[in-house]
C-alpha cells in the first residue's frame, strides 16, 4: 500500500459541517486536502461557538498542542491521537464524560459547564490549571497533580475532594458542594502551607452542602489560607459554622443529670454546649 500522504476535507473524514467548512475556510484547508507538511504545523485550533455537534476529524490534527472547543453543541470528544496538547478549553458543551488519559501533557484543562460524572486525572502529573465547575462530579481526586496552581471545582456534587499537598496552591475554589464533616477535615489536613491565599468555600444560600467548622477554619489559616464566603456582592472572610447549632438571643440555662443545657423558648430546641 502506498503510504497517506494527505487527508481529504469532506463528510467521510470530517462529519460536522459547520467544523468541515471552518477548515476549508483556513488557508491551509483551501485546496481541500491537508497535506502531512500541513498537519505537523497546525498547532492551534481554536473554534469556539460555532455550534458544532461532532468534532470527528480532530484525530487527524496530532501536532495539536492547544484546542479551543468550548460554547458548542459536543456531547463527546475522542482526543486519544491529540497526545501533544497542552491547552484545552472545551467548557459549555454537553458533554458526559472526558477521557484525557492520553494527554499527558496537559498544562491546562477547562471543562466547566459540561455534564460530568467523573474526571481522571490521574495521567495529568503535568496540569497545574483545572476549571471544572458546574458539572455533575460527586468526588474529585487531584493527589497525582502536584504541580497545579489554580483549583476551580465549585457547583458540582463533591462529598469529597483530595488536594494534592505537595503542589503550589494558589486559589481553590469549592464552594456550592457537599463537603463537611471528615470531608473537610481531610481537605484542610491536605492543605499545602501558603501565605494569604484564597480559599473560596461557601455561598451564602440554601442551596449550599459546604460546612467549615470554626476549628476547620482555624486550622486553614494556621497554614495561610484565607477561608471566604460570597455574600451576595463580594467574597468576604469566613469564620466558620457549626453544623445545626442555632444561636438563641434570649436562652435560659438549665442543668440535665450535671449537663449545662441551653433552652430556648422561642425555638423549642435544646442545644449541648457543655
Amino acid at each position: 500500500d502506498e503510504p497517506v500522504t494527505g487527508i481529504t476535507i469532506n463528510e467521510a473524514n470530517f462529519p460536522d459541517e459547520n467544523f468541515r467548512n471552518w477548515i476549508l475556510s483556513q488557508e491551509y484547508g483551501q485546496d481541500g486536502v491537508l497535506t502531512e507538511e500541513e498537519i505537523a504545523s497546525i498547532t492551534g485550533i481554536s473554534i469556539p461557538g460555532m455550534d458544532i455537534q461532532n468534532l470527528q476529524g480532530i484525530e487527524f490534527f496530532t501536532a495539536l498542542t492547544m484546542l479551543e472547543c468550548n460554547s458548542n453543541q459536543l456531547t463527546t470528544l475522542d482526543l486519544s491521537k491529540n497526545i501533544a496538547l497542552i491547552r484545552l478549553v472545551c467548557n459549555d458543551n454537553q458533554l458526559t464524560s472526558l477521557d484525557v488519559s492520553k494527554n499527558t501533557t496537559l498544562r491546562t484543562l477547562d471543562c466547566n459547564w459540561n455534564q460530568l460524572t467523573t474526571l481522571d486525572l490521574s495521567a495529568n502529573t503535568a496540569l497545574i490549571y483545572l476549571q471544572c465547575y458546574n458539572n455533575q462530579l460527586t468526588s474529585l481526586d487531584v493527589s497525582w497533580n502536584t504541580k497545579m496552581i489554580q483549583l476551580w471545582c465549585s457547583d458540582n456534587q463533591l462529598t469529597s475532594l483530595a488536594v494534592p499537598k505537595e503542589a503550589p496552591l494558589a486559589y481553590i475554589g469549592c464552594y456550592g458542594n457537599q463537603l463537611n464533616g471528615e470531608a473537610m477535615d481531610a481537605i484542610v489536613e491536605n492543605l499545602p502551607v501558603v501565605n494569604n491565599i484564597s480559599l473560596q468555600v461557601k455561598r451564602n444560600d440554601d442551596d449550599e452542602g459546604n460546612e467549615m467548622t470554626g476549628s476547620q477554619v482555624a486550622a486553614a489559616k494556621e497554614k495561610g489560607w484565607i477561608p471566604q464566603y460570597f455574600d451576595g456582592t463580594s467574597w468576604q472572610d469566613y469564620e466558620g459554622s457549626e453544623p445545626g447549632v442555632k444561636k438563641c438571643a434570649t436562652p435560659t440555662i438549665i442543668n440535665l443529670n450535671g449537663k449545662l443545657m441551653f433552652y430556648c423558648e422561642t425555638e423549642d430546641v435544646k442545644y449541648d454546649y457543655s
